[in-house]
């Protein structure tokens, strides 16, 4: 099973929602420290909705972001979205103009795993 979601090691990977949010922190950290000004993420629309943005996504559709300003190392990485893909239900105008708080529907610990 790839990546592992079950051993200590895996428990990075694993479907609970701490480890989604951690997992959705290191990825805006690499995608903030990187040098480009404009970086292209396909991920699946679930990841980016409950745990990284908070907005939903059509397949297929897009949404810009900026990050917002860090008063402190420890705070966490936040995305601010353009106005000209709020307002539009995405770019393509395919996405639904719902928000939900990040990590909201995502279980709190691992469900069990099917016998």
């Amino acid at each position: 099973m790839y990546p592992d979601k079950t051993s200590p090691n895996g428990a990075f990977y694993e479907w609970s929602k701490k480890a989604l949010l951690n997992r959705a922190q290191a990825c805006l950290k690499d995608l903030a420290e990187r040098p480009e000004k404009v970086v292209l993420v396909v991920t699946h629309s679930g990841f980016l909705t409950r745990a990284v943005t908070g907005c939903a996504f059509a397949n297929a559709d897009y949404r810009v972001f900026d990050f917002e300003d860090r008063a402190a190392d420890e705070d966490p990485y936040r995305l601010k979205e353009w106005t000209q893909t709020r307002g539009t239900h995405g770019g393509m105008g395919w996405s639904w103009d719902v928000r939900t708080e990040l990590g909201d529907g995502l279980p709190e610990e691992r469900p069990p795993l099917d016998q």
